[in-house]
């Protein structure tokens, strides 16, 4: 898609386009390159007109995996392998928007926690930043990495929380 699909004066009463309102909505704030690159891949042929076919191939695929998954857990049970096919794929098949998307994602996830940690009286939370660069850190099980960042994350804050006798909630004066 080009960006002149979001241009307001090619707006039809008739045939809105939903991603010019969204692109328009002010309503929740996001950087404005960080929207026009959301509002730009959703909007892309290939999610039109493929993504309905590769999510069915994808289910399926997925059906069989599982099944083989089932009667041979251990076989094929490689986070490294995994992490080269990602980013063989990323480079390859995403568009440089959807990347940037996903990079965004990891970079905005490790500044998330870190805030949380850091603005919580009583605790103490060490983890491990996850800011990929390239696709060779994508490599180094960056997935990986990032669903055991959080499940981490959230199991020392509540023992910690627990611990101390100190429970999340509406803080006096917190805004």
């Amino acid at each position: 898609m080009k960006d002149n699909v979001l241009d307001l004066s090619k707006h039809d009463d008739r045939d809105p386009n939903p991603w010019l309102a969204l692109f328009l909505d002010d309503s929740i704030p996001i950087n404005q390159t960080t929207k026009l690159v959301l509002m730009r891949d959703n909007s892309s042929r290939s999610v039109r007109y493929l993504l309905p076919f590769i999510e069915v191939g994808s289910k399926i695929t997925m059906f069989f995996i599982h099944i083989f998954k089932f009667f041979f857990p251990k076989l094929i049970n490689s986070s490294q392998i995994l992490h080269k096919i990602l980013a063989w794929g990323l480079k390859r098949f995403v568009s440089p928007d959807a990347n940037l998307l996903i990079f965004r994602h990891f970079h905005i996830g490790t500044e998330i926690l870190q805030f949380i940690a850091c603005n919580i009286p009583k605790v103490e939370i060490v983890g491990s930043p996850l800011k990929p660069r390239n696709f060779e850190d994508v490599k180094d099980d960056l997935f990986l990495k990032h669903d055991l960042n959080l499940y981490n994350f959230v199991i020392r804050l509540n023992s910690q929380l627990r611990e101390k006798t100190f429970p999340l909630g509406h803080l006096k004066n917190w805004i």
